[in-house]
């Protein structure tokens, strides 16, 4: 089996091969729980998993009904966190 994800049409790629035609594949949308775990999981290296999720909460709430992609809220995630460290001095002490 043979798992392909392009924005490209298979034409493109199979030509007059004699492939057999793709079965389309499903991938359901992360959820909200979902989303602030991969967030988490993903957090900068220096950020403590707890105090990130509590970050993470809020940006979920305010952008993950506009936005379910996952590499735009990582990028804006990265761009707020140290303007919430700034914000929040306790948070850069670990517990």
């Amino acid at each position: 089996m043979t798992c392909m994800s392009s924005r490209l049409g298979l034409e493109l790629f199979a030509g007059n091969t004699g492939h057999v035609p793709p079965m389309a594949l499903f991938f359901p949308a992360y959820d909200d729980a979902a989303l602030h775990g991969v967030l988490v999981a993903q957090r900068p290296a220096a950020a403590c998993a707890t105090k990130y999720g509590a970050f993470v909460q809020p940006v979920l709430a305010s952008f993950g009904r506009s936005c379910r992609n996952l590499h735009e809220l990582r990028t804006l995630c990265a761009a707020l966190w140290p303007k919430y460290l700034v914000r929040a001095p306790a948070l850069l002490a670990s517990p």
